[in-house]
């Protein structure tokens, strides 16, 4: 979640610089990409080490970080910290945007309800467009929004060509199109509109609850200068012996 971190203390025997390579297996709340704070001695050094992203991994691999080439950090020697922090701030945008749409589609659902009185057959022919003129409007705007919002999300993370976890804003999205497609009808459709686990209200609440999580799973850290990483994985005999013997 935002905000939890982890500090591991390590010990540099030769002052110089170094790169910083993160052995990492990402393969959890898949197309969203996973942001990180990293600090070294309690300060982040430089601004790219803010609200950092890291695709969607399906094997633990070992990931340099930088951007088109490895950063590289000034180390004493001596013992020094490393915490990496999960941060939503690259998504902070988006949830407020996402939670805005929930906001108004729960005031429509209020005024529609007022309108009914909560009645909900479909057989009473209520002119709700009279009391909202906008309605279809609005719903087609926000459907069309939810759609480039999903398709922004989409791009932060190269892992993978399509992000699962965040989907519901398209389902939402078709919702509200066929909602808007007959607006005097809505007091019939509030189960799909705004009530319910899969009303459109509810469904970008889940891709909200998705863009709030941030799992990156860490096996080992890596301060390097001129060496080659062990591979991430062992070789395919090693991992099949390793199964016997487990």
């Amino acid at each position: 979640r935002g905000g939890t971190k982890v500090t591991y203390e390590f010990t540099v025997d030769k002052t110089g610089f170094y790169y910083l390579a993160l052995k990492a297996l990402k393969n959890v709340n898949t197309g969203v990409a996973s942001g990180k704070n990293i600090y070294i001695d309690n300060v982040i050094p430089f601004e790219e080490l803010k609200a950092m992203t890291f695709d969607t991994m399906k094997k633990w691999t070992n990931v340099s970080v930088g951007e088109e080439e490895a950063f590289r950090f000034y180390l004493t020697a001596g013992v020094h910290s490393i915490t990496i922090e999960s941060t939503v701030e690259q998504y902070m945008p988006v949830i407020d945007r996402l939670n805005q749409i929930k906001d108004d589609i729960s005031s429509i659902s209020l005024l529609v309800q007022t309108i009914t009185g909560g009645n909900a057959d479909d057989a009473i022919d209520w002119n709700i467009v009279r009391y909202i003129p906008d309605l279809q409007e609005r719903l087609i705007n926000y459907a069309s929004e939810l759609e480039a919002l999903y398709d922004q999300l989409s791009e932060l993370d190269n892992g993978v060509s399509t992000a699962a976890e965040i989907s519901t804003l398209n389902v939402a999205a078709k919702q509200l199109r066929r909602v808007a497609k007959t607006p005097n009808r809505i007091g019939s459709k509030l189960a799909e509109f705004s009530e319910g686990s899969g009303s459109a209200y509810q469904l970008i609440g889940n891709a909200i609850a998705s863009l709030l999580s941030q799992p990156l799973s860490l096996d080992r850290l890596y301060f390097y200068n001129d060496v080659t990483l062990p591979k991430p994985m062992g070789s395919w005999f090693k991992r099949v012996w390793d199964g016997i013997r487990s």
